[in-house]
């Protein structure tokens, strides 16, 4: 946790802050830089700790939160007593090892698991728009960039305005199309997802439709096998096989289903009916008869032979 947190000058000219009461300016400076604040913008903040610090009652806290939930600067969970600052990552996010180790590792305490999601969401989109994110202060600093620039980075963000405006509906899109497969993730008992896993998850979404991933998730979970590993297994065999679209998928399985129905050769030969032995296999089968016991008689000791020899010799 940081000892200290830093906010710009800007602060105080930004139209949002300008429009708010003494009362809701100091709120909202409490939130940033409060001792519970972290790197990832969500932490527990218990109600009561609010009233000890702020030194506002409970009926006012309840009123402030309810506000900049509204004013969609916050998300605050009644269950886990946590809260989001919305917009934390567009300013603060660096995409150096140490700061890395320091977002799974918070990532990891968090309980209200839609926050994750919604601050992974957030990450796949900062790290595909590196070019609008300042790195004015160390990781342990709140840089909050209120739209105070210089005139030629003014004239630079307009030209690129209504490009980003024509990409806002495809980056929508693509964030439905992650988070599904990251609810369905956490749904079939895989665990938190990490910022690794969720861009390897990303990564196979450049490859397949998120019904495909879905369906691996499937395949692995009711293996009793809901690892990251075994996911990626299943989607390289299908890569290799060309099974990119759900209907590949499924026509492979019945394929394997009616394979697995098919009876096998020695099944087909036993229950062939009407088949006709060759004959010198029947001749084979007929009993032979015995052969004679004892030693065998030569020609001079077997009288019937001496007979009909004398026989032939008189003509």
């Amino acid at each position: 946790m940081a000892k200290y947190r830093q906010v710009q000058v800007a602060f105080w000219q930004d139209n949002f802050v300008l429009d708010l009461t003494p009362e809701e300016k100091y709120f909202y400076l409490y939130l940033m830089t409060n001792p519970k604040a972290t790197q990832i913008g969500i932490y527990e903040l218990p109600l009561k700790v609010i009233e000890m610090e702020t030194g506002y009652n409970r009926e006012t806290v309840e009123k402030l939160i309810a506000r900049f939930e509204d004013y969609g600067k916050i998300v605050y969970s009644q269950d886990t007593k946590e809260i989001m600052i919305t917009n934390w990552i567009k300013h603060n996010w660096n995409s150096s090892q140490k700061v890395i180790s320091r977002v799974d590792t918070e990532l990891r305490g968090v309980k209200d698991k839609s926050f994750i999601q919604k601050y992974l969401i957030q990450v796949l989109e900062v790290e595909e728009n590196q070019e609008k994110i300042q790195y004015l202060y160390g990781m342990d600093t709140v840089s909050i960039d209120y739209g105070y620039k210089d005139k030629e980075k003014e004239k630079d963000k307009d030209k690129e305005k209504d490009k980003d405006n024509e990409n806002d509906n495809e980056s929508d899109q693509e964030k439905e199309r992650v988070g599904v497969v990251f609810d369905k993730y956490v749904e079939l008992g895989f665990g938190t997802i990490n910022a690794f896993k969720a861009e390897q998850i990303t990564e196979w979404l450049k490859i397949f439709e998120p019904d495909v991933v879905i369906k691996s998730l499937e395949v692995a979970s009711n293996n009793n096998k809901a690892t990251m590993n075994y996911v990626n297994g299943i989607l390289n065999n299908w890569k290799q096989r060309d099974l990119t679209t759900l209907e590949k998928v499924e026509a492979e399985e019945k394929r394997k289903q009616v394979e697995q129905l098919k009876p096998s050769y020695q099944q087909r030969r036993r229950e062939q009916p009407g088949e006709v032995a060759p004959s010198w296999l029947k001749d084979e089968d007929k009993p032979k008869p015995d052969k004679p016991s004892g030693p065998v008689k030569t020609a001079a000791e077997d009288p019937e032979i001496q007979k009909m020899i004398a026989d032939f010799r008189k003509g």
